[in-house]
């Protein structure tokens, strides 16, 4: 998210709280500020140098070791990437960057970066969104939020390579059939997503309208 302060990332973090990601938080901001904005319970470290509790040095391999740690589907809000950038080095937060998505991967995380992106070259912000999808509208009040985790789970599923069935939206969302029926053809009504025959099944795939919204 290009961002003077969070304010996109933070709508998006508390989405995907809703639709059943675990939540934790890498800032500069002070935790109880953090709190205010988000009501639901999520994990939160400072980013400094100095300070007591839950505390993280702006050094990258402390950051992604703390990441390598976590249980599976997280949400992880990166606060100020521009500030390790600052700390780091470019070059070398581009290469941390490279590691996170392998780590995303393989646990089924999102991971967003908040960044303000007047600190940043041409050719810099360029490098970054050939690996990152840059997030530059809010979701607010677009579709309806039964319709919405629906439709993170089929890009989640899209993303690592598989589309679903209206049986894994079933069972993940702990739906009946109809009603899962219905929300999809809700969503392929509005351009959200299509729906192809795979042998005997029916498999959904987020549409370019639809990778938008993330």
């Amino acid at each position: 998210m290009e961002e003077e302060i969070s304010s996109t990332s933070v709508e998006v973090f508390k989405e995907l709280m809703k639709v059943g990601y675990e939540g934790i938080i890498f800032s500069r901001y002070p935790e109880n500020a953090c709190r205010e904005k988000i009501r639901a319970p999520f994990d939160f470290f400072k980013l400094s140098e100095k300070g007591t509790g839950k505390v993280v040095p702006p050094i990258l391999e402390k950051i992604e070791s703390v990441i390598e740690e976590l249980p599976n589907k997280q949400v992880i809000l990166i606060d100020r990437l521009d500030y390790l950038i600052q700390k780091n080095g470019f070059e070398n937060t581009l290469f941390f960057i490279y590691r996170l998505m392998d780590i995303a991967y393989l646990a089924n995380h999102i991971i967003l970066l908040s960044i303000d992106s007047s600190t940043l070259l041409e050719r810099q912000k360029s490098l970054l969104q050939k690996e990152m999808k840059f997030v530059e509208t809010k979701r607010e009040g677009i579709i309806p939020e039964d319709l919405y985790e629906v439709l993170v789970f089929i890009y989640q599923k899209n993303m690592t390579g598989n589309k679903p069935k209206v049986s894994d939206v079933m069972q993940e969302l702990h739906i009946s059939r109809p009603t899962a029926r219905k929300r999809i053809q809700s969503l392929i009504d509005q351009g959200y997503i299509a729906e192809t025959v795979k042998g005997r099944s029916k498999v959904h795939q987020i549409t370019q309208k639809g990778r938008i919204m993330f």
